[in-house]
């Protein structure tokens, strides 16, 4: 009984750092308003989940077990369908056959303002030297940074940078802001915005990650895109 306690006492602190690590890294904050749905069986949800089976030895006493991939393969699923989404609707699009300077991303923070006022700006990864060049080599740096954020500097206003990665991969700068936009969510397990299920299967546990959510998306004039040809960009472990 004892060893079952603290079996249960395990899987429960892995449930709980899941959670916690999924709603640290998780984009959508910073990209769209977030509402609960309070009807489970509310209609036009989608899924995203993924399933892992885990050997039993993993959650023995004496091994402490990596959690971050579980809540990181939401995390970026997310981003992944925020960033498609917002690529398919927006009207105002621009593309370039060279890697785009600071006069063309400001130009393109223009174009939207007389629709919204942008508040983020996804970018390649790759293009983070250029941008911290901006940053400390400028007469007027356009970069600023404010603890672990960053934050691109345009006359009209000010937009947190969220970083492409290898995971998600991406050959293009989406402007937009997080008030033009509702990411509907239904609750999960210990009443957060995830569910974090592990079951026991003979020699193995198995774990459900999973979110439930509609996306209310922007007008097409609200988000403003930048596209260049991804040989421009040095992909990462490419």
């Amino acid at each position: 009984m004892a060893s079952n306690s603290r079996g249960e006492f395990r899987i429960q602190r892995y449930a709980q750092e899941i959670h916690q690590l999924y709603e640290d890294k998780s984009k959508i904050p910073f990209m769209t308003q977030t509402r609960e749905e309070r009807d489970p069986r509310a209609h036009g949800f989608l899924r995203i989940e993924k399933r892992f089976r885990i050997p039993r030895e993993h959650l023995a006493d004496d091994v402490i077990m990596v959690t971050y991939p579980f809540a990181e393969t939401i995390v970026y699923s997310e981003f992944r369908y925020l960033i498609d989404r917002l690529s398919a609707i927006s009207s105002i699009r621009t593309e370039y056959s060279h890697i785009p300077d600071r006069i063309t991303i400001d130009q393109a923070i223009s174009r939207v303002l007389d629709h919204s006022i942008p508040d983020f700006i996804v970018i390649p990864i790759d293009f983070y030297v250029d941008l911290h060049r901006w940053a400390t080599q400028l007469p007027n740096p356009v970069i600023q940074y404010d603890g672990p954020n960053a934050y691109y500097l345009q006359s009209n206003c000010r937009l947190r940078i969220l970083w492409s990665n290898k995971f998600v991969r991406l050959n293009s700068i989406i402007i937009g802001s997080l008030n033009d936009s509702i990411w509907n969510f239904i609750r999960g397990n210990d009443n957060r915005r995830l569910t974090v299920e592990f079951e026991e299967n003979g020699d193995e546990t198995l774990l459900l990650v999973q979110t439930r959510f509609r996306y209310d998306e922007p007008q097409p004039d609200q988000v403003s895109i930048i596209d260049f040809p991804s040989e421009l960009l040095r992909q990462p472990n490419d």
